[in-house]
């Protein structure tokens, strides 16, 4: 691997990619609609937005890469306050598509896409997931995400480059703006205020810290992995467990506060067999290590 274009640079995760690339003296090229900091030397910002077709061809058409690692989407929640959830759905679509035209007849080595485990359309009852399952999405994002999957798996085939699709499970780590519980609840407990927790606490969900998911994504880019992979951590934790690491880690008392649940129930456990296959020395931040590092980053 000679040079690395990233999009998503500006993203929580896409950051952390940019961070280890950097940290690896690995050149690379970032995709940006805006300014880019702390990237080092090794990283060239070319701007373009990847909802304007043109502007990415044109952006890129000059720029020497053989690595692509798609980190770019629309979160829900987290795009212009006036998108809808169609226009987000269309939008991550849309963004894919005109990435996959840019990169069209360039000599690639690998590509790796960036999504997510939403894609498995998780319901009550769901215990594990498995790449060999087919997905079921149950949001927009999800199926939004899973068509990207599609769009890149025919045009790697048509390019004849192996495709890493990489379904990320909960994220979490220093520099998180999202209003997942592990972010929300950290940022309550260092002010005093009140961590709401919906139900009872008992779901489990599986919490990968996000310079690990960096680490696993940037070594499916070096070795030109081909396939799904689930990136997470194979360990599921409940989230009045989490709270109780919180408080390990708060040096004062803070109220909690159980609430109505707003979604259905369901533990969510990952596979990660062909993770571990692809990156056996591949050992995950203990969560409450993690947790410590968010807490101090925040």
């Amino acid at each position: 691997m000679s040079k690395v274009l990233v999009t998503g640079g500006g993203g929580f995760l896409g950051g952390a990619v940019c961070h280890e690339l950097a940290r690896r003296g690995i050149p690379m090229v970032l995709l940006a609609r805006g300014e880019i900091a702390g990237c080092g030397r090794e990283c060239k910002v070319v701007r373009g937005d990847l909802l304007q077709p043109a502007q990415v061809a044109t952006a890129l058409a000059a720029e020497e890469y053989d690595t692509v690692i798609d980190c770019a989407a629309i979160i829900p929640g987290k795009s212009r306050a006036d998108s809808s959830e169609m226009a987000e759905f269309h939008a991550n679509i849309a963004m894919t598509q005109n990435l996959l035209s840019a990169l069209n007849g360039k000599a690639l080595k690998s590509l790796v896409k960036v999504s997510t485990m939403d894609v498995y359309g998780f319901r009550q009852g769901d215990v594990c997931s498995r790449e060999e399952q087919l997905p079921t999405p149950s949001t927009g994002y999800g199926l939004a995400k899973y068509c990207t999957e599609l769009l890149c798996k025919d045009a790697c085939k048509i390019m004849r480059v192996p495709l890493a699709i990489m379904r990320c499970t909960q994220l979490y780590g220093p520099g998180d703006t999202s209003s997942k519980f592990i972010p929300s609840a950290i940022k309550a407990a260092r002010s005093g205020c009140e961590v709401n927790i919906y139900g009872d606490g008992a779901d489990k969900r599986d919490y990968v810290f996000v310079n690990d998911a960096a680490q696993v994504i940037i070594g499916a880019a070096v070795e030109c992995w081909n396939g799904v992979f689930n990136t997470a951590t194979g360990t599921s934790t409940a989230v009045i467990d989490v709270l109780g690491m919180v408080r390990q880690i708060c040096p004062h008392p803070f109220p909690v506060r159980f609430q109505e649940r707003q979604k259905v129930s369901c533990d969510i456990q990952v596979s990660v067999a062909r993770l571990t296959m692809m990156a056996p020395t591949f050992r995950p931040t203990p969560l409450l290590r993690g947790l410590a590092l968010t807490y101090e980053g925040l």
